[in-house]
């Protein structure tokens, strides 16, 4: 997990805190900052420093920072480096509540993107009153999208959807 400022870092540890109960015995969560920022708070929670393990890093990306340029040029970021921890192997998986652009744009250069997949999309499952479900995108960091580029997120979401349900119902609209 990492985060943007210390602003949200109460919000985040707590949620964290709380998730362990779901996590196996094995299981580990590794929170990526501002060390010191980090432990201060944690002991201020009164939360057992032992639950997570942290691992320093000297920069932020701001949420006003440009995407492709924050995750080039801050290597010492939260994002970047969670991303790296990623794609070595060190993490099994990743999330942040910083630069949702930067997020995006750090698994299309590190962890790679599905072939196929042009351009990247955020995805959620939404459950409907009828006890369906489906897969929305939200491809609004693409606003010059063209025929190929909604092809390519229609076959992310079906991919999506093929993960989850384990069958393909291609709608789109």
């Amino acid at each position: 997990m990492s985060w943007v400022g210390i602003s949200h870092l109460s919000q985040s540890l707590r949620a964290l805190f709380d998730s362990l109960q779901y996590l196996l015995v094995t299981e580990k969560l590794v929170l990526i900052g501002d060390e010191p920022s980090v432990l201060r708070k944690l002991k201020e929670m009164q939360i057992d420093l032992s639950l997570f393990d942290v691992v320093h890093t000297s920069q932020v990306i701001e949420m006003a920072d440009h995407p492709a340029k924050a995750f080039s040029q801050k290597k010492d970021s939260s994002i970047a480096v969670g991303y790296e921890m990623l794609k070595n192997g060190d993490l099994d998986g990743f999330c942040s509540a910083g630069n949702t652009g930067a997020m995006l744009v750090g698994a299309s250069y590190t962890v790679n993107v599905i072939p196929g997949v042009l351009r990247p999309a955020l995805a959620t499952v939404l459950p409907c009153i009828d006890n369906r479900s489906f897969v929305l995108l939200d491809v609004g960091l693409n606003p010059d999208c063209n025929q190929m580029f909604f092809c390519s997120m229609e076959y992310l979401a079906v991919f999506t959807q093929n993960a989850f349900w384990g069958k393909i119902i291609p709608l789109s609209g």
